[in-house]
This record gives structure tokens, sequence and C-alpha cells, in this order.
């Protein structure tokens, strides 16, 4: 549930993360988890986007520093 401050869809990007040929969306929210950030991935089916099977990741997940991290606040390919 986005929060205020949690900035959620501040970096946006259509990609293919998972290579299956449905371009799926990136969405930020460097201001999660007070300041921490996050980033969604929301997968492609056959619909369109949809939350099932989506996942999160942020800086603590790739074993970064996470405190403050505003993970997410730029999305390039």
């Amino acid at each position: 549930m986005a929060e205020k401050g949690d900035k959620w869809g501040a970096q946006v990007r259509l990609t293919d993360p998972n290579r299956d040929g449905r371009f799926g969306l990136l969405a930020s929210a460097p201001g999660e988890n007070a300041g921490d950030g996050f980033v969604w991935v929301l997968s492609a089916g056959t619909g369109g986007i949809t939350a099932s099977g989506s996942w999160t990741y942020g800086a603590d997940t790739l074993g970064a520093p996470s405190v403050a991290a505003a993970f997410g606040a730029a999305i390039d390919e």
C-alpha cells in the first residue's frame, strides 16, 4: 500500500526483465521505508500488466547500504 512520502511511480519503465517477449513494468518508490527506496517489477500476462507474480527489490537486496538510499530514484536500461 502506497503511503504519503513513498513517491510510488517516481520512475517507470517498460522493459522485458525476464526476456519472455512481453514488456513488464518497473515502478520505483524512492521514498519507501523512510527513504530507503524500492523498485517493483510487474510482469505482463496475456491480458497486459499484472500484479500476479510481481516482486520488489531494494538496495539491501543487492547487498548495498540501504538506509536513506532513495533506491529507485533513477532507473535506466
